[in-house]
């Protein structure tokens, strides 16, 4: 007899312990739809983070895309700019040391000897020449 109920303490243990068991399973079964929901609803919310964030994405890139076409365009207008000065400049050198060669057409001098402010211009003209990498010989006054 007291194995039977010893038998029998186990067996009520067991069925205890399987009912607790079901028990867990139901509630978890009753909560798994929630969860779902709760994942679900989160992986909603990040996909329309990551839309949005892709659309600020373009937006930026969109904008330095028009900064770059901006810049550019400011190189190439700077770009023209400097080289009508660069002929302006050489035209107008050019022009004076004609002038001041003609002025001593019949003098006869070495370039050191040359005063004043003519010497500057003189100097500027040689400057120019070799800063813009101009052939010497393009100019008037090479040849004089």
């Amino acid at each position: 007899m007291h194995r039977v109920r010893g038998r029998f303490d186990e067996s009520k243990k067991s069925v205890k312990l399987l009912e607790e068991e079901i028990c867990g399973l139901r509630k978890k079964e009753m909560e798994m739809p929630e969860s779902m929901d709760d994942k679900r609803e989160q992986f909603v919310m990040q996909c329309l983070e990551f839309q949005r964030d892709i659309d600020k994405g373009e937006n930026e890139v969109v904008n330095l895309l028009s900064e770059k076409e901006f810049l550019e365009n400011e190189f190439h207008l700077l770009d023209e700019r400097n080289n009508a000065l660069k002929n302006f400049m050489l035209a107008f050198m050019d022009e004076t040391v004609q002038d001041l060669l003609d002025c001593n057409s019949g003098v006869d001098y070495e370039p050191r000897f040359i005063l004043g402010p003519f010497r500057k211009l003189y100097l500027l003209s040689l400057i120019v020449v070799e800063e813009f990498g101009l052939d010497p010989s393009c100019c008037h006054h090479a040849g004089k």
